[in-house]
């Protein structure tokens, strides 16, 4: 889901999605181990907030104009 707000090419799907997973399911892990909460819970509530991080960050990135299609004069 997380990938799809920024790329439809199959191989950067790919990589966005292991990546973010990996990622969120360590953080979770860490979060439940440092603060002795449920892990199962943990782990969703990680996934659920690097979900809303990835939307805000989608929504930003197609707010600011990109600079890399710009001329100068």
């Amino acid at each position: 889901m997380i990938a799809f707000l920024f790329t439809a090419k199959p191989g950067k799907l790919i990589a966005i999605a292991y990546s973010t997973d990996t990622l969120a399911a360590i953080a979770g892990l860490y979060a439940s181990y440092e603060t002795d909460l449920p892990t199962g819970p943990t782990v969703v509530c990680t996934f659920a907030l690097a979900l809303l991080s990835a939307f805000a960050l989608s929504q930003i990135k197609r707010r600011v104009p990109s600079v890399s299609g710009a001329t100068a004069e």
